[in-house]
């Protein structure tokens, strides 16, 4: 091969891991500002023993349903009821 395809290879391999990343930063970032907003919102408003619908959560913050039940499932910081479907900081 000559240097010039070695050069262009390299470059674009370059390229897709760099928009990778970007991405995978971006949703990270989206992640943790979300997570923040749902756990201000979990220790300023108690709630009936510390446990809250998701519901009240997506409400509270004015983040989608769908988005406050993808953060509550992943975030290590928010636990689930074991019989209902309430969350609570851990």
């Amino acid at each position: 091969m000559s240097l010039e395809i070695i050069i262009a290879i390299a470059v674009i391999g370059m390229l897709v891991f760099v928009i990778g990343l970007k991405i995978w930063l971006g949703k990270l970032f989206d992640f943790k500002m979300n997570e923040g907003e749902i756990l201000c919102h979990m220790q300023d408003n108690p709630g009936n023993a510390g446990f809250h619908t998701l519901e009240a959560i997506a409400e509270g913050t004015k983040l989608k349903l769908e988005r406050v039940t993808e953060i509550c499932h992943q975030s290590t910081q928010i636990t689930k009821h074991a019989e209902r479907d309430l969350w609570r900081l851990k």
